[in-house]
């Protein structure tokens, strides 16, 4: 019973396994299409590869395991063809006077007494009680059933049997069943057992086959055996998986958060400015075009909801670093970039443009809006003095604006306007915002774009 509920699972897990080995196969491909997003996300990957190796684990014990019950299925079918010859051979010789004859020419022949059945019976359960046999049949050469513990077979043929067939050729065949109602000899009551079933082959002293023996070994009682054994086996296998994989999960997991700090560290290098914190040159001239692609993406509402540009420069930062060292002109852009910083809503940018010079890119501005937030800006630096160590700095800013025009192809056209703004802002004293079109009511947005 137990045999055929294993075999039923073992059967179960392969094509499980199988199904697993696809998953697996497919994280594996997810995991190669998506290198350059796992490259940035270590923490990601990380993740990835904890579910590759639950997988691994789960695919590993079930081929173990299986593994495992096959090699100790077939150690228990010979060990039980093993007895089954030997009980063969007792039989035979005990009962040769009753099972054997001979011909008139000699030869040797198999031949049951069938007035005699009873008395057969009785002595055949002697014989073969010590070697826990529940049925025993015996086979002509012709494939006919001289004997059966089941007397309902007694005369059947079985011609086209190959493992039959390999027996009375001299090849002993032996295979784990389940079998269900079968009588032990002199039970009338059935029961259902696991059984290894043997075909013996029944030789004469020339080593001549004139026979066969079918003999069904009981070997329930070794079910338990059996399946303690593979669970043993896989429990303690899955423990030192488990060891292993977790011991490289946790120098996975240092590596990968050493990982992460490196590649934050290299990404803060790349996007942001070294000195002040904001982002840098090649930055912000990408977000200032993925707005301009946003802004003409959505041309009906461009009218209303422009890309504005500010460039603002700091005033006379030359003259801060001759009178107070460069040292206090690195401060006075760091505390500049604060202070601008605060001013921003979610979605604006900053960044520093170069030098004394920072850009603010405002998506979804008007043009009256972008000027507000200029003087704002402008306000917000000369509204305190900058302090640098022990020393106060004043400082004040020049801004030049300028609206993106839906029709022009990138951005770099407004951030030429923007920046001859900026010049004429220098020209006219500093300390003041100009705009590279005319100023505008904010009820006229139609005005200001073609500007």
């Amino acid at each position: 019973m137990i045999f055929a509920k294993l075999g039923c699972i073992t059967s179960c897990l392969r094509r499980y396994g199988a199904g697993l080995k696809v998953i697996f196969s497919g994280a594996v491909m997810e995991t190669s299409s998506s290198v350059n997003t796992m490259q940035r996300q270590p923490s990601r990957l990380l993740q990835l590869m904890v579910i590759v190796a639950m997988i691994s684990i789960s695919v590993i014990l079930i081929l173990v395991g299986s593994g495992i019950y096959q090699v100790f299925e077939r150690q228990l079918v010979q060990i039980a063809e093993k007895d089954a010859i030997q009980a063969g051979n007792d039989l035979l010789h005990r009962e040769a006077a009753s099972l054997l004859r001979t011909g008139p020419q000699g030869q040797v022949d198999l031949a049951v007494d069938m007035d005699r059945l009873a008395e057969f019976d009785q002595r055949l359960r002697q014989t073969l009680k010590p070697f826990n046999i529940v049925k025993v049949t015996i086979f002509s050469p012709e494939w006919v059933v001289l004997y059966s513990s089941d007397r309902s077979l007694i005369g059947t043929n079985e011609f086209g049997n190959d493992r039959l067939n390999r027996a009375l050729k001299g090849t002993p065949d032996s295979q784990l069943v389940q079998h269900e109602k079968i009588s032990r000899p002199g039970e009338p009551r059935p029961s259902i057992v696991d059984v290894v079933e043997s075909y013996i082959p029944i030789r004469v002293g020339n080593g001549q086959v004139i026979g066969c023996f079918e003999i069904y070994r009981d070997v329930t009682r070794y079910r338990q055996d059996l399946l303690s054994g593979v669970i043993a086996s896989v429990l303690l296998l899955l423990l030192v998986l488990l060891g292993v994989f977790g011991l490289s999960y946790l120098f996975l997991r240092q590596a990968a958060k050493r990982l992460q700090a490196a590649q934050d560290e290299i990404r803060r290098a790349t996007i942001l400015d070294e000195l002040t914190g904001v982002a840098n040159r090649r930055e912000i001239l990408q977000r200032a075009g993925i707005e301009i692609s946003r802004m003409q993406r959505l041309e009906e509402q461009a009218l209303e909801n422009c890309l504005a540009l500010l460039v603002i420069d700091v005033d006379h930062l030359n003259l801060i670093n001759q009178e107070y060292g460069r040292a206090a002109g690195d401060d006075v852009l760091r505390g500049l970039s604060q202070r601008l910083a605060g001013e921003l809503r979610g979605y604006d940018a900053l960044g520093r443009y170069g030098g004394e010079e920072f850009l603010v890119v405002l998506p979804a501005s008007t043009r009256s809006g972008a000027l507000a937030a200029a003087e704002r800006f402008c306000q917000k630096v000369r509204s305190a003095p900058f302090i640098v160590d022990t020393l106060e700095i004043e400082v004040t800013v020049s801004i030049g604006l300028a609206i993106a025009k839906v029709h022009e192809p990138s951005f770099e056209p407004a951030l030429k306007r923007a920046l001859e703004a900026l010049a004429r802002a220098k020209q006219q004293g500093c300390n003041c915002v100009v705009g590279a079109e005319a100023i505008e009511p904010p009820d006229h947005p139609a005005r200001i774009m073609s500007a």
